[in-house]
């Protein structure tokens, strides 16, 4: 084979294998390398098991940490990949990946309503340790610090509507237009109320996050907290 005809493989390779999703249909496969035969049922998908196992490989590599398991949503790690690669990575590839360290006792994935709704949700195993099933106080765990970043995120995006309209009133004084700056004002009042609620939530939030990540705290008493917060 010509340096060429080398060059033109890699290339192809690269397209086919790397940048599109893991799985294709036949007809894709027979745009590529196969005569059209009406023979093939074009609704089939086929899986290259060596790519998938590879870049389940290289994923694994990325999020694993050493002395811990770590929970994320199946979501989450198909952005993992869309950064680790720079390309759309469909959710199907992702399950396919993800899948591959599945039956390698990696990750342990569980699918059901955990915080938000039809969320699948996976474990890595920690370093060369197979992975565990979830338990409940992981899950509970799990859920609490995605409520801290709920709140939080809910509480940037009130300072921001807040600041916005304290612009807003500051311009209709200018305008010597008192009677509409004072409406904006009292917005503004509401919405600091808001964030002192929720500031408060996300205070006891981090508080029993911080309890629950102390050495000294027995996985009972933890799972009691969880309970008395209600989750």
């Amino acid at each position: 084979m010509t340096s060429q005809s080398n060059s033109n493989w890699s290339t192809w390779a690269v397209n086919t294998l790397v940048k599109s999703p893991l799985s294709w249909s036949v007809g894709r496969i027979k745009e590529s390398i196969l005569s059209p035969t009406p023979a093939i049922d074009e609704k089939s998908e086929y899986v290259v098991l060596h790519l998938v196992e590879n870049q389940a490989n290289e994923l694994f590599n990325i999020i694993s940490v050493n002395d811990q398991s770590q929970i994320l949503f199946m979501d989450d790690i198909q952005k993992r990949l869309n950064k680790m690669w720079n390309a759309d990575v469909s959710m199907t590839s992702t399950e396919l990946i993800v899948h591959s360290l599945e039956i390698r006792n990696k990750v342990f994935v569980e699918r059901g309503e955990h915080l938000v709704t039809n969320k699948t949700l996976v474990k890595i195993a920690s370093g060369d340790k197979d992975v565990e099933p979830i338990s409940e106080l992981e899950k509970n765990f799990f859920k609490l610090k995605e409520t801290e970043k709920i709140l939080i995120g809910e509480i940037s995006n009130m300072d921001f509507e807040k600041e916005s309209l304290v612009k807003e009133a500051k311009s209709y004084i200018a305008k010597n237009m008192k009677p509409i700056a004072l409406t904006y004002l009292r917005k503004k009042k509401e919405i600091e109320k808001r964030i002192e609620k929720q500031l408060k939530s996300l205070d006891n939030v981090q508080a029993l996050i911080s309890r629950i990540e102390d050495l000294n705290t027995t996985p009972k008493y933890c799972n009691r907290m969880l309970m008395d917060l209600q989750l």
